[in-house]
């Protein structure tokens, strides 16, 4: 869906192209450990990702505190840099119920980053519960609205 869209709106006639390596239910610390060899492969493939967009944290609600969230979220930014490509954050999105406080305080802390270390950060915390497809993921309206 982020492709179509990206080269939807693209005016210089540059197709891009998404790959996407999220798997459902992943932890960050899941994540920590697969990020490099997924970007090893990409890169043996002769693909050099200019941007990776970071979502993490969802499902270490329930047993990581914030500080644990940012840590790995840090970790997987570290990583992205080191294949020299842009790590973008993605703030927790909110789930059928709202944003929980563990949620409030990692988001809290992706905009502290944001704002005093040239951390990207795409805020979709403020995307609606009417655009989520099962209370957790978004649906196509959800992702063009970020």
């Amino acid at each position: 869906q982020l492709q179509a869209l990206l080269n939807e709106g693209s005016s210089s006639g540059e197709a891009y192209k998404v790959h996407n390596a999220g798997i459902c239910g992943e932890s960050t610390d899941d994540m920590v450990e697969r990020l490099h060899r997924e970007l090893q492969d990409l890169r043996s493939d002769g693909i050099c990702p200019a941007f990776v967009l970071v979502l993490g944290g969802t499902n270490d609600l329930g047993h990581m505190t914030p500080q644990q969230i940012l840590c790995n979220l840090a970790k997987l930014r570290q990583i992205a840099h080191q294949a020299q490509a842009i790590p973008v954050a993605l703030a927790i999105p909110r789930d059928e119920f709202g944003l929980g406080p563990v949620a409030r305080l990692v988001n809290r802390g992706l905009r502290a980053g944001a704002s005093g270390h040239n951390l990207l950060l795409a805020d979709i915390s403020s995307v609606s519960g009417e655009h989520l497809s099962d209370g957790v993921h978004f649906t196509s309206e959800g992702y063009a609205l970020f």
